[in-house]
């Protein structure tokens, strides 16, 4: 049967929600509060986020439900939002405080990236090549880059990249 991602997401949904169908160690999944989810769907993997308590669980839907392994965020902290990039096998976890870079595969933690002091984030996009974009509560966008240590605010003031170099 071929589906699409929303039709999967809500197959999913509906066959977590049933104790029937899949209970862990842990407790029912349909249990974990305001999630965040992410669909790999070239190696048939849901992760799931409980936005509580900062854990992250992988799952293999190819036959069922079964669950692959899960990792806490630093502190148990509440995961605001999930964003795999499949290209690099990458599972950008976002919280209050910090966005992380997963291996998709292995779940270690590749790369984490605190937020500035004082700022709460909210969301995650993608920029056109992909990479994670981090949004603030204030609206202020942030970007990871492989050389920073922090979260590094994103400018689109078009008027300072069109000004030249100039020598003094």
């Amino acid at each position: 049967m071929i589906m699409n991602k929303g039709t999967f997401l809500l197959l999913a949904a509906a066959m977590l929600a049933s104790s029937a169908v899949c209970s862990l160690r842990s407790g029912d999944i349909a249990s974990i509060p305001a999630r965040a989810e992410a669909y790999w769907p070239e190696r048939s993997m849901v992760f799931l986020a409980d936005a509580q308590v900062g854990v992250v669980r992988a799952f293999d839907v190819r036959r069922g439900i079964v669950p692959l392994g899960q990792f806490a965020t630093p502190n148990h902290v509440s995961v605001r939002a999930l964003s795999l990039d499949s290209r690099t096998k990458q599972l950008w976890v976002l919280e209050a405080g910090a966005l992380s870079s997963q291996d998709a595969v292995t779940l270690a933690t590749l790369r984490r990236w605190p937020a500035p002091s004082g700022i709460e984030l909210t969301g995650l996009e993608r920029d056109d090549e992909g990479a994670p974009i981090v949004v603030s509560a204030n609206g202020q966008r942030y970007r990871a880059t492989p050389e920073s240590l922090a979260l590094e605010p994103v400018w689109n003031e078009p008027r300072l990249a069109a000004l030249p170099n100039r020598r003094r």
